[in-house]
């Protein structure tokens, strides 16, 4: 199996852990996310599990036929609408007969902190400033031109199932884009903190909610 961008390799650990005879590979174009993948796997005896630095926006380096399973998680996030087709026809090369290719997309989301509502518009404004934020995909045209078959599955991640675990990922996620924001210029730093810590307030009240809803693509090759 094969992850296309593990980062900390939270996926690839917990494959490995319930398929012990599995092999789970993971790359990332961070040198320091495979280092702590790699780290994890490691202390957690998870011996089946292999990391590289690759950047799949590159050629990938597997050979034919290697993976019965492979999978990306919100991809969309980086790459452009111009890159998505020379990696799913790469994808495709590495495939079994019968593998899978599995993307999860977030197609939308909603929250009551109308601070991280405010962030996530400034986030939005930065990723089109710089030119790398277009429209999603035509996920059926895409993935039909890449030589693939796709059904798709939509469902709805309710943030009241895991609401300290979504807390956490909000927080951790904008105090990581912030670099990025205040540097296209669409607010400035003491504006972006001040927002920041409100938003942290408002998701920490008991009464915060919100979801996200998802697009899983589950695509095989088309048979000849």
């Amino acid at each position: 199996m094969l992850d296309l961008a593990c980062g900390a390799g939270n996926w690839l650990l917990d494959v490995a852990f319930e398929l012990p005879e599995a092999e789970v590979v993971g790359i990332d174009p961070s040198l320091a996310n495979i280092q702590y993948a790699h780290a994890r796997a490691r202390v957690s005896l998870r011996h089946n599990v292999s990391v590289t630095v690759m950047d799949l926006r590159s050629e990938l380096h597997f050979p034919h036929c290697s993976f019965d399973l492979i999978c990306g998680h919100f991809l969309s996030a980086w790459l452009t609408e111009e890159q998505w087709l020379p990696v799913l026809t790469q994808c495709r090369s590495f495939l079994r007969p019968h593998g899978v290719l599995r993307l999860i997309e977030a197609e939308e989301g909603h929250c009551s902190s109308p601070a991280c509502g405010q962030l996530s518009s400034w986030y939005e404004q930065a990723l089109h400033a710089n030119g790398i934020r277009k429209r999603l995909p035509n996920w059926s045209e895409l993935l039909r031109q890449a030589g693939y078959e796709v059904t798709f599955t939509r469902k709805m991640l309710d943030f009241a199932v895991v609401p300290d675990a979504m807390r956490k990922v909000i927080l951790m996620f904008f105090a990581l884009v912030q670099p990025f924001i205040v540097r296209s210029g669409v607010v400035t730093q003491e504006v972006f903190e001040q927002t920041y810590q409100l938003m942290y307030c408002q998701i920490e009240d008991e009464a915060f909610a919100g979801s996200w809803r998802l697009l899983d693509l589950q695509a095989t090759l088309c048979q000849q």
